[in-house]
């Protein structure tokens, strides 16, 4: 909402921020979330139009009333305005900035974005990443989404912002003895997710989002229910919905470990390791301890099938775990290795579970050849029909044996030698499958022969 007048009793030019000295536009922003705040700015058209689709649009004077008003004042006012009466200049009031949170001076903000868009140099050359993220708001309002980034680009911002991170590391890890990753909140993650996205640094788009897909979400759904949350709370260009897709995925592929291991020892075929001398109690103490792992970990509830959860009008189950998946995984690392006595040294769970979660960890890792389960920021801007696993068709099956093919022979995977776009799908083709054959990973990283009566 806008409105264009030239007022006979304009603010006192005290309580009018300059922008531009010799502006010929006095623009004034308000809003009322997330608090009350108004102030007119000194500005000039020609910044505005220039670099905002959006002020180029409601300055021009053959769309919008205030465009013509305003062309008409300025056609009566001398070429030179810098010691103009500020009373003789057309007003533009502008409403809402944008989906920004809680700051401590909207008006220092919105200075920060005016003077971008005016290509003058900041108060404050750093600022926290929460700032940023703020400015990346209120350009995304105002339509000048290209301009912040070809600041940002110009400037170095994120990059500068990255060494300080540096920096900041190497003095936590002298001052205590040994370095550890930042832990950073689901706000700032989201943050910086933003950050990366919009001023084209791939390298946070990648990082953070990884982050954000193994760590816990516990706050995203609640902020999504407020409409004035801030930007970051819903991502966008389908960011935000890649996310959940993948932490989907990857949760069902945790739990196509128990089930493979569950069913494994429920089929009736003999899994003990001891060779010939092979025992059914082995194998029904290690279900036994199997199940109370899994349901002492949280991650198996066990209920009956007579009688559904629904239709008992429970509210067990159902609802999407909000959890961390690395803390899942580091929960399955601590599996015991029971056994039933010292001749069944590998037959507990713990010997066949690491090589499946050592295969699975790898695919966290950001080479080019295991893939990586984060949102790599140039393969989503160049291909993305190609690269979401939200639009990718799912595999039937996933085994160790595709996996491994270098060639990727028959998947049509074969987008150019510069492409970083291969070195992803392994690990969306594991995730992703309909059904997971853990065999031969089980098999091929703890060394067993394959014969009937040896193998697992």
């Amino acid at each position: 909402m806008s409105t264009t007048e030239r007022s006979p009793s304009p603010p006192s030019a005290s309580f009018i921020t300059p922008i531009a000295l010799a502006g010929n536009l006095l623009l004034t922003i308000s809003t009322t979330r997330p608090q009350l705040f108004s102030r007119t700015y000194r500005v000039s058209t020609t910044a505005l139009t220039s670099a905002s689709p959006f002020f180029a649009a409601l300055l021009h004077p053959s769309k919008f009333a205030e465009g013509r008003t305003v062309a008409e004042i300025l056609a009566n006012l001398p070429s030179s305005l810098g010691d103009m009466d500020l009373a003789q200049l057309p007003r533009v009031h502008v409403e809402d900035v944008g989906r920004i949170s809680a700051v401590n001076d909207v008006g220092a903000l919105i200075g920060d974005f005016l003077r971008i868009m005016h290509g003058e140099e900041l108060d404050k050359p750093t600022m926290p990443v929460a700032n940023l993220a703020n400015l990346v708001a209120v350009a995304d309002r105002f339509e000048a989404l290209d301009a912040l980034r070809e600041w940002a680009e110009r400037r170095k911002v994120v990059e500068s912002m990255e060494r300080r991170q540096v920096v900041k590391a190497a003095h936590t890890k002298s001052a205590r003895g040994k370095a550890g990753p930042e832990t950073l909140s689901e706000e700032r993650l989201r943050q910086r997710v933003l950050a990366g996205l919009t001023l084209g640094y791939s390298p946070w788009v990648g990082t953070y989002s990884k982050q954000l897909i193994l760590g816990p979400m516990t706050r995203r759904e609640r902020e999504a229910e407020n409409e004035e949350a801030a930007l970051w709370w819903d991502l966008p260009s389908g960011i935000e919905d890649e996310i959940h897709v993948r932490r989907t995925y990857i949760l069902d592929t945790l739990a196509s470990i128990q089930s493979y291991f569950l069913k494994r020892y429920m089929s009736g075929e003999r899994q003990c390791r001891l060779g010939y001398d092979t025992s059914a109690a082995c194998d029904s103490f290690q279900l036994g301890e199997m199940v109370r792992f899994f349901g002492r970990t949280g991650l198996l509830r066990m209920s009956s099938t007579l009688l559904s959860a629904s239709d008992a009008d429970s509210d067990a189950g159902g609802t999407e775990y909000t959890g961390s998946i690395s803390a899942i995984i580091e929960q399955l690392k601590q599996c015991p290795g029971y056994q039933i006595d010292p001749n069944h040294k590998y037959c507990g769970l713990r010997s066949k579970l690491s090589p499946l979660l050592s295969t699975f960890a790898s695919m966290f890792k950001p080479n080019y050849r295991a893939g990586n389960v984060g949102i790599c920021g140039d393969c989503w801007e160049k291909y993305r029909q190609r690269y979401a696993w939200g639009r990718a068709k799912r595999p039937v099956t996933w085994a160790m044996e595709t996996a491994n093919d270098g060639e990727r022979k028959g998947y049509g995977y074969d987008y150019g030698e510069t492409s970083c776009l291969n070195g992803h799908l392994p690990a969306r083709d594991m995730f992703m499958a309909a059904i997971r054959d853990w065999t031969d990973v089980e098999l091929a990283q703890t060394g067993w022969s394959t014969t009937p009566f040896l193998r697992v």
